[in-house]
This record gives structure tokens, C-alpha cells and sequence, in this order.
């Protein structure tokens, strides 16, 4: 019997409305934000590898919409980081502030993410 690790769906990321990157298995992404309040939202994406997986995101699909992932107040000078995990079909898809040094070190295992196609005016906004 084989066994399936990692996850069907993926993460369009927005940092306080602008989009930042669509997140994939083992990647990261990072941007610089003024101090203040930072709201990170994400709309998860599908893909499918069998037929009980298509079920499973037409049935997300049809529920699709823009979710606050975490919310913070950021300092000047301080660096964040944010870890992703997420249950089957794109559900219980949770970010929890880290540790900086656990942060840094789990992220170093991790690649960059492709930059993300923007609109002429450098910036996609988050669907409403």
C-alpha cells in the first residue's frame, strides 16, 4: 500500500491586501511591512489526483472564499515568522507565530517561492 504525504491544496497569501505568493509544499515567502497591525489572509487551491480528491475540491471550490489566516501587531525592526499546516481538502488550514530561532532554522530547510504574476499596478487585490 502507498503512502500520500503532503497536501492537495495551496495557499494564495496576502499581507494586508497586497498578494504576496502562492505557497506550496516546502516554500516560503517574505515581505517587509511597516509597524502596525498586519492582517495575513489566504485563499486556498486545489489540485486533484484522483476522483475522491476532485470530490473533495469541487466541494471546496463551491465554498472558496478569502480567509484571515492570523493577525498581529508588528514592531519596527523585528523579524516574524509564520508557520502554515493544513488537514486534507484544503480545511483547518491554520498559521501560528514561531519562535525566531525555530523559525529561521525550520525555514532554511525550505525554498523561496516563485514570485507571483501582479497586475500592471504591482499589486492584486485580495478577493472580496
Amino acid at each position: 500500500m502507498g503512502r500520500f504525504t503532503g497536501s492537495a491544496s495551496h495557499d494564495h497569501l496576502y499581507v494586508n491586501g497586497v498578494y504576496l505568493a502562492y505557497l506550496k509544499n516546502n516554500e516560503y515567502a517574505g515581505t517587509e511591512v511597516d509597524p502596525g497591525t498586519v492582517v495575513v489572509t489566504g485563499l486556498p487551491e486545489m489540485y486533484t489526483v484522483d476522483v475522491f480528491t476532485a470530490a473533495g475540491a469541487a466541494v471546496n471550490d463551491a465554498t472558496k472564499k478569502m480567509n484571515e489566516r492570523i493577525r498581529f501587531v508588528a514592531e519596527a525592526g523585528k523579524t516574524y515568522y509564520l508557520k502554515w499546516t493544513s488537514s486534507t481538502m484544503a480545511t483547518g488550514i491554520k498559521v501560528t507565530q514561531m519562535d525566531p530561532a525555530v523559525g529561521a532554522k525550520e525555514m532554511s530547510k525550505l525554498h523561496l517561492s516563485k514570485p507571483v504574476e501582479q497586475p500592471s499596478d504591482t499589486q492584486k487585490e485580495a478577493p472580496k
